[in-house]
């Protein structure tokens, strides 16, 4: 944000530390850096230690436990939902409890859906947003975009869906490439997807991420690189992030998204995102769950899922990420 210039010398950015971790001394070294490296272009930089502290307009949920790097230590999300479950708690009570009733909270912590619901019970849904569709969005149009043919440079369109997990729906439905030829474009489209069904993904990215798990721990990793690059575009989107994970590579991608939704929220504008958001019936009959789906999105928050056309089975495979995210939630 400091990069991007998004906030003015004479507005504030926060950086919340927790007493007893690390960042009780991190964020104050990140105060330092971010003033040295951004200068007169800086806005005012407050790390704070106490959640009752917290006074911000727009609120980025970035705290809580990992997955190790290492590939060879195993963990679940399950693991990982106990140990922060108490975190985002602890988090959305103080804010409910101290803030001043309009923040906008955007969520890029993980479990992502389980941090909406936490969140979404404190606070008034609208204003509570998971980034994780969005992250899978910009992944999914990037390797789609990585494999139109050569000498054809367009920005491609679309949207992932669902869970931010095993049932994310990419909507296939919804690819567009301005300025490519519709008949070359059709045919890249079949080429890419083939006959594959929405229904197996979840279990072709399984198999493809213990696949890529095994290969880094056995210190393979310029041919774990290889195997990744042959997989569909889909199945690709999901498994390059772990790729980047077990092989320490940084967050860029979630902090771009950050960026670009805070961008978006103080144009002033409505605009179409699809961050995970807690949804009642009244927003999609039969569905209720924490779900990605398009929504328009403004400085107060979300407002109403947005109508777009879906094919049977992207409109299936929502279902089916709902209920599966209900039994995950349940369960946490």
């Amino acid at each position: 944000m400091a990069q991007h210039r998004l906030l003015h010398a004479e507005e504030r950015l926060q950086l919340v530390g927790r007493r007893g971790g690390a960042s009780e001394t991190g964020v104050f070294g990140l105060r330092i850096d971010l003033l040295d490296a951004n200068a007169v272009r800086a806005p005012q930089v407050e790390p704070i230690l106490d959640a009752e502290a917290i006074n911000a307009d727009v609120i980025i949920m970035v705290a809580g436990a990992t997955p190790p790097h290492d590939a060879t230590e195993g963990t679940t999300r399950d693991a990982v939902a106990r140990i922060n479950r108490p975190v985002f708690e602890d988090y959305a009570r103080a804010i409910a409890r101290y803030g001043r009733g309009h923040e906008v909270v955007i969520i890029q912590s993980n479990p992502v859906e389980l941090a909406v619901d936490m969140f979404a019970r404190h606070l008034e849904r609208h204003r509570v947003m998971g980034a994780g569709s969005y992250n899978d969005t910009l992944r999914f149009r990037r390797e789609i975009a990585s494999g139109i043919p050569d000498g054809i440079h367009t920005a491609v369109t679309g949207y992932v869906l669902g869970e931010h997990g095993p049932h994310l729906v990419p909507i296939w439905s919804s690819l567009g490439a301005p300025g490519v030829p519709a008949d070359v474009w059709q045919d890249y489209l079949y080429a890419a997807r083939g006959r594959r069904k929405l229904e197996d993904l979840p279990g072709e990215v399984a198999a493809a991420r213990d696949t890529l798990k095994s290969l880094i721990a056995g210190g393979e990793g310029q041919t774990a690189f290889a195997f990744v690059q042959l997989l569909p575009p889909d199945v690709r989107a999901v498994v390059k992030p772990w790729f980047a994970h077990w092989s320490g590579g940084t967050s860029t991608v979630t902090s771009h998204s950050a960026v670009d939704i805070v961008r978006s929220m103080r144009d002033g504008h409505r605009v179409m995102l699809p961050p995970q958001v807690a949804v009642t019936e009244d927003d999609w009959p039969g569905v209720e769950s924490v779900l990605g789906l398009p929504v328009d999105v403004d400085i107060r928050g979300w407002h109403r899922t947005m109508a777009i056309h879906l094919a049977i089975d992207e409109r299936t495979a929502l279902v089916a990420a709902a209920n599966a995210i209900n039994d995950r939630l349940t369960a946490w």
